[in-house]
């Protein structure tokens, strides 16, 4: 894509590398989810993150493809997903845990300086884009943003960053398998417009695959 740079995408080896305790609270979490067993994939594989700009102005997207054992459980991970995100109950929950844990950061050091992350105000709605996905076994999407501030110590000065990260997922069910894309903005939102075209992209080589390769239907 036209300035986006690809890297191949790394899962940090730390728990939580913002030192912030509203990304460390799996387990507080879960009673929000109501604590459902997540479905394990024979395959889960992730596409290279295409990334553009960078530190508190940047735009990235990766997409993800995960392949279950039978076309049964890859409807029930789908439903399981779907329902959890399309409830405002849940939704709510979520929210509160992070505005219950979000104050709590720790303070890092960056070279020379300190920095401390807060976070807050996370907003989370469903994300439709049914039509996108026409052709395939179910979709759903959501779309959630929240506020984080920077706090920088540098000597005896203290400077606060403001800004606010928007993060958009979409799923979409073809046969065995489930294919999502993933949007994450750091400053303004991803473009809508070309969030879609590359959605509708991933659908239409999806299906392709799926003809290709009868065993992902069955």
């Amino acid at each position: 894509m036209a300035g986006f740079a690809a890297s191949v995408k790394k899962r940090s080896k730390h728990k939580n590398p913002t030192g912030n305790a509203a990304f460390g609270t799996e387990a507080e979490y879960q009673h929000c989810v109501g604590g459902g067993k997540e479905l394990k994939p024979i395959l889960n594989a992730d596409s290279d993150e295409f990334k553009s700009g960078q530190g508190l102005h940047f735009t990235a997207v990766s997409s993800n493809v995960k392949v279950m054992s039978a076309i049964a459980a890859a409807h029930a991970e789908l439903a399981r997903a779907r329902k959890l995100m399309e409830s405002p109950s849940v939704r709510a929950c979520l929210a509160r845990m992070v505005d219950a844990f979000g104050t709590h950061g720790q303070i890092k050091r960056l070279g020379g300086t300190r920095m401390r992350i807060t976070v807050g105000g996370l907003r989370i709605a469903p994300l439709q884009a049914g039509s996108i996905a026409s052709g395939a076994d179910g979709s759903y999407g959501l779309s959630l943003s929240i506020h984080i501030t920077y706090t920088v110590y540098t000597g005896a000065r203290t400077v606060e960053v403001p800004a606010i990260l928007y993060v958009d997922g979409l799923t979409f069910g073809v046969g065995r398998a489930e294919i999502s894309l993933a949007t994450d903005s750091l400053g303004e939102q991803f473009p809508p417009e070309l969030e879609a075209k590359l959605y509708a992209n991933l659908v239409s080589r999806a299906l392709a695959a799926a003809r290709q390769y009868p065993a992902i239907q069955s």
